[in-house]
């Protein structure tokens, strides 16, 4: 396992080894990982789960409390307003509120904000049949082993629940950081047989190479795939282990074989 503080002083264990399901296609994703450990952050609306980084707010209902909210947010944001300034502010802020409350008696509405982050997806298992499915085209793309050790972030566990988180929007106010990031790591109990691992940066394509240090070649892939996902391992400028995936004729298992590179073609 890999161990690390985190900003806010908290240990976080990941494991040594995190796995990314990729297809093999022209787009060249997998290609890059393999030869210069290149490792592309996602921007949040093109993530696959259309409920991604999204919770529930819980707004004041009490005019008296939610002017007391708008002040309190302008204070936070803008300390530097003019007392003019700061009653414009709390003007077109107030009317937006109006605008997301129409229709929620109760205060409580889904969250409206963009999200700017990049995220890192990966997967504790290799293994997976479901996640060959998804995300390496049918088992006929790779799985990638990253070392966690040797990326320079922080990889967080992602939790599941039933339902959608709630927070204050006073929670905005206190600039609470570590909720935040708390959010950004809740997904529907729906995915949690992705057993997933991520970390944020700002979206695009990062370099870190030596990364990465496996990859699994999927059981439906084409001799011609499997060919240039060695001859791409063999131009690598670091040891890359090899392994071929199998379907068990045991029952409903895969298999995970070593793959001898002295001796493949």
């Amino acid at each position: 396992m890999a161990t690390a503080i985190n900003e806010h002083g908290d240990i976080v264990v990941s494991p040594e080894r995190l796995w990314k399901y990729r297809t093999w296609d022209e787009r060249g994703y997998a290609r890059r990982m393999i030869e210069c450990g290149e490792i592309f952050f996602a921007t949040v609306p093109s993530l696959n789960d259309p409920f991604e980084f999204q919770w529930r707010e819980q707004y004041p209902t009490n005019p008296r409390e939610q002017r007391e909210f708008l002040e309190a947010l302008c204070h936070r944001h803008f300390p530097y307003d003019t007392p003019r300034r700061r009653k414009q502010r709390r003007e077109g802020y107030g009317h937006d509120l109006r605008r997301v409350l129409r229709g929620h008696d109760d205060g409580i509405c889904r969250n409206l904000g963009e999200i700017d982050w990049g995220v890192f997806c990966a997967s504790a298992t290799n293994s997976n049949q479901v996640m060959w499915t998804h995300y390496s085209a049918d088992h006929s793309g790779i799985c990638v082993g990253i070392r966690t050790r040797r990326f320079d972030k922080l990889f967080h566990r992602v939790r599941y629940r039933p339902d959608a988180p709630t927070i204050s929007v006073w929670e905005y106010v206190n600039d609470n950081v570590k909720l935040f990031a708390e959010l950004s790591l809740t997904k529907s109990e729906r995915w949690a047989y992705e057993e997933e691992w991520r970390t944020l940066d700002y979206p695009g394509a990062m370099s870190s190479p030596g990364v990465v240090d496996q990859v699994v070649i999927g059981a439906r892939s084409t001799p011609e795939v499997r060919q240039e996902v060695i001859d791409c391992v063999r131009r690598a400028g670091y040891p890359i282990a090899v392994f071929d995936a199998r379907f068990s004729e045991a029952g409903y298992q895969m298999e995970i074989i070593p793959v001898d590179l002295l001796h493949a073609p």
